[in-house]
């Protein structure tokens, strides 16, 4: 059975329209996928029940964006109102990151003037700030379609030789975590990057041999959290890198009216406001955190057609232990960690790791927002807290800790 999706179907095989184009995930089994690209298992599924990003689980599944075949996908709209229904399909409607989608559309632009193909790109910054949704609006504009991998789910050269030989030209190759490809495969995409071929074995033993293949002009965007791992002669290659910043909270109190509209669900303004406030500057929090505020009214309420309140909002964050602060267990485990035991600082982060009881990987994304959220700044001597990472722990700043507001004025 093959199921079209636009909102809340699934089956054996999950389609899911997208703009012009329809992603296929293929054997998913009994999935629900939602407008806002968001997956979970139906009631009576074997599966987890946790909500899933549907970039990172369609990125899992080898999923790849084809022009639509000549189906009739049920409750048919017109291109207007179906682009309301999913992410923007134009660099102009995307809310936020103002700078590089300005030089993401010259770079595009520029490059169909002077006939020649689109570099590649790198798309560097924290999870969930939107790389996959660029990723996508780079093969609206390039005019071709869309193949998403994961740097950890190409273990091999010979899968990404297959992969990358049936990209078609204005293809986009989005990896996600490119970091994380192993040697040898970056080695093959380096060569791919750098002379549009791919080297493939043929025969084996005595006999065997190495055959070039060519590779039409396809797009490689990248996708990384650590582009430290990335070796040089790769980043050499990519036209175009580009850093994605957090939100404001104006910017994600605009997407999340625009994904309520789209949902069609009620939310007070304030109740908005509120939620991009304690969202950790992320339209990902943000959107699992207005579901989740959603699905509060609705139980209150025993009924669909009920707004979102403050009241809603503030159940489903006390529900998930974040405070006024947007700051979670993990977030205040830190902080409180430096404060207290290690009075504010400096402290190196193997320590300060062992003493809020996470892993170093969990510690460097925290940190990330923390430093956003000047919390606490970084020195050479280790992390130090600021007087409003006292503050956030309920601690007394002392005299000696950094001034949040000085940092402010500088930047």
């Amino acid at each position: 059975m093959t199921v079209y999706v636009t909102d809340g179907l699934a089956g054996e095989d999950v389609h899911v329209l997208i703009g012009q184009s329809v992603v296929t995930v293929p054997g998913t089994g009994a999935y629900s996928v939602y407008p806002d690209l968001t997956v979970t298992p139906l009631h009576g599924s074997k599966g987890k029940s946790k909500v899933t990003d549907f970039s990172e689980f369609a990125a899992r599944m080898g999923v790849k964006v084809k022009p639509p075949k000549p189906v009739v996908v049920r409750e048919a709209a017109s291109p207007a109102s179906r682009s309301k229904a999913t992410r923007p399909t134009d660099m102009a409607t995307m809310v936020g990151q103002d700078k590089l989608r300005v030089e993401l559309t010259v770079h595009i632009t520029a490059s169909k003037t002077l006939g020649q193909p689109v570099g590649h790109i790198l798309l560097q910054g924290p999870p969930g700030l939107g790389k996959t949704s660029i990723a996508m609006l780079v093969a609206e504009h390039s005019g071709g379609e869309l193949v998403l991998a994961s740097g950890d789910a190409l273990k091999t050269p010979e899968t990404l030789v297959n992969e990358l030989g049936e990209l078609q030209d204005g293809d986009v190759y989005f990896v996600d975590e490119i970091h994380g490809l192993p040697e040898r495969v970056k080695r093959t995409m380096l060569t791919a990057m750098e002379d549009g071929r791919v080297d493939i074995a043929v025969g084996t033993g005595s006999r065997s041999a190495v055959e070039s293949k060519m590779l039409h002009d396809f797009i490689l965007v990248g996708a990384t959290t650590e582009p430290g791992k990335l070796p040089q002669p790769m980043l050499d290659r990519f036209a175009l890198r580009g850093t994605l910043e957090y939100y404001t909270a104006a910017e994600l109190t605009e997407i999340l009216l625009a994904a309520a509209e789209r949902k069609h669900i009620k939310i007070e303004e304030d109740a908005a406001t509120e939620l991009a406030h304690r969202s950790r500057c992320t339209p990902r929090i943000a959107l699992n955190l207005l579901s989740s505020a959603h699905m509060f009214a609705v139980a209150a309420a025993d009924t669909a057609d009920v707004p979102v309140t403050m009241i809603d909002v503030n159940r489903a964050l006390e529900m998930k232990d974040i405070d006024h602060n947007g700051l979670n267990k993990s977030d205040r485990a830190v902080l409180w960690t430096l404060c207290k035991v290690h009075k504010g600082g400096p402290v190196g982060m193997e320590r300060l790791a062992m003493g809020a009881d996470i892993d170093n990987r969990t510690l460097e994304s925290i940190e990330s927002y923390l430093v956003r959220a000047k919390l606490l700044i970084g020195s050479r001597q280790g992390r130090v807290a600021t007087n409003w990472g006292f503050e956030a722990v309920g601690l007394e700043a002392p005299v000696t800790a950094p001034c949040a507001e000085d940092l402010e004025m500088e930047s």
